[in-house]
């Protein structure tokens, strides 16, 4: 008796296969004994999509700007970006759960479901369903790619007698100028469309970008937590936490910078006499008519920059472990909302993984703004000068003194720790 369709179903069944099962195969191998086919597929089981964020609003660029003659342009730099309530910052397409799949059997194979993602925000942005939204009208703030939104107080015109002297929890912007003998105070950043007419400017924790630039005559002091960045810069006083960045010149200047000073747009160039003073380095494209030049770098000890960067390394890594164990138990309590006990620990917790959030973004942009020190620090210490330097003039990095004795183009001066000395690179100009 020779096999039939029926009996190969009967011995499949008899095996338990039950599921993909391909008749044109068993057919086939009816037609042509003696031949392996294969009779019977599963159905792989699909993954999931892992969830996508996508952020609407990205952080303004820190970096120069690429002129047309090719030179580079640090002026162009990131301002303030405002935002009004409602505003959609962020939003998730979420993840899927996958198809699950089937084996020959008939038993389903689970799928494995797409991994969530969670919005990097901060305070002033709720976040609903696959939405995160502004608070309130401000603008937007970064820490380690965190978002947040910070107050933000609009002048449209000039700070003048028709509005006053200003301090503010927030950030500012300010349409036109700050006139003369005004002082305009903020926790956040300062974004001047105009100019500082000797007048008193603070960020205490920001940086503060003046478009035009600063003309003092006695009266010109501006000081920030982190940057000052304007496009000159005249008779007047600045200390930054982090840097001083000017575009064309320098003139007559008291300048005192926690990193670097960089005076190197195209025109980048310092003029008359001036003191400046950095931390790090300090980098201008020309000097001219200065004879009595002060340039005074401190200079750092790489050896406490890598000690910090290690240590610091060591409380990232901590505070990684308890916002991972923190955000655990919040999503375990937000699976069920209905139960009141859950939602008071949730609106608990809430605050407290949004502070511990700052605090571990605090603790990268730190490691990170150190790495980037060591990074660009030849040697403890630097100054550089493309051209205009005359014999008389005097630098000092790390206390240790240095005459200018004949004319030098592209010096590139910097403390060697090894030789405990300043080491002078540069062309001698014919």
């Amino acid at each position: 008796h020779s096999l039939g369709m029926d009996d190969i179903m009967q011995e499949l069944d008899k095996y338990g296969v039950k599921y993909g099962i391909i008749q044109e195969a068993i057919e086939e191998s009816l037609n042509n004994p003696g031949h392996k086919v294969l009779v019977a597929r599963g159905k792989p089981a699909l993954s999931g999509a892992d969830a996508i964020i996508k952020y609407n609003y990205k952080e303004p660029s820190h970096k120069p700007v690429m002129t047309e003659d090719g030179r580079v342009d640090y002026y162009e730099l990131g301002y303030i970006s405002p935002i009004k309530a409602g505003e959609v910052v962020g939003e998730r397409i979420p993840a899927t759960p996958g198809e699950p799949g089937m084996n020959i059997l008939g038993v389903e194979i689970p799928a494995k479901p797409g991994k969530n993602a969670e919005f990097k925000v901060g305070q002033g942005i709720v976040v609903m369903d696959n939405l995160a939204v502004a608070e309130f009208d401000g603008a937007l703030s970064w820490l380690n790619n965190r978002i947040y939104v910070t107050r933000l107080l609009v002048i449209k015109g000039d700070v003048d007698f028709s509005v006053g002297n200003l301090d503010f929890k927030g950030k500012i912007t300010i349409g036109g100028n700050v006139k003369e003998g005004f002082r305009v105070e903020a926790d956040d950043d300062i974004e001047i469309r105009g100019m500082i007419d000797d007048a008193r400017v603070t960020s205490r924790r920001g940086s503060v970008f003046i478009h035009k630039g600063i003309i003092g005559r006695g009266n010109a002091v501006v000081t920030a937590g982190k940057n000052i960045e304007a496009r000159f810069a005249q008779n007047m006083v600045a200390e930054a936490g982090q840097n001083i960045i000017i575009n064309e010149y320098v003139l007559r200047c008291n300048l005192k910078a926690g990193d670097s000073v960089l005076i190197h747009g195209r025109k980048g160039r310092i003029l008359g006499n001036n003191t400046i003073y950095a931390r790090t380095r300090i980098k201008a494209s020309r000097v001219q008519n200065c004879r009595s030049l002060q340039l005074n770098v401190e200079g750092i000890e790489r050896r406490e920059y890598y000690d910090r960067i290690l240590e610091l390394n060591r409380l990232i890594e901590k505070k990684e472990n308890e916002l991972k164990s923190l955000s655990d138990s919040i999503r375990r309590l937000r699976v069920d909302l209905n139960n009141s006990d859950n939602m008071e620990k949730l609106q608990k917790k809430l605050p407290e993984f949004i502070v511990m959030a700052e605090e571990y973004d605090g603790l990268v942009v730190e490691r990170n703004s150190l790495v980037a020190i060591l990074k660009n620090t030849r040697g403890e210490g630097m100054i550089q000068i493309d051209a205009g330097l005359e014999p008389g003039m005097s630098f000092s990095i790390k206390k240790e003194p240095l005459k200018i004795r004949e004319r030098l183009r592209n010096i590139q001066m910097y403390y060697d720790p090894d030789e405990q000395r300043v080491i002078v690179l540069s062309d001698t100009s014919r």
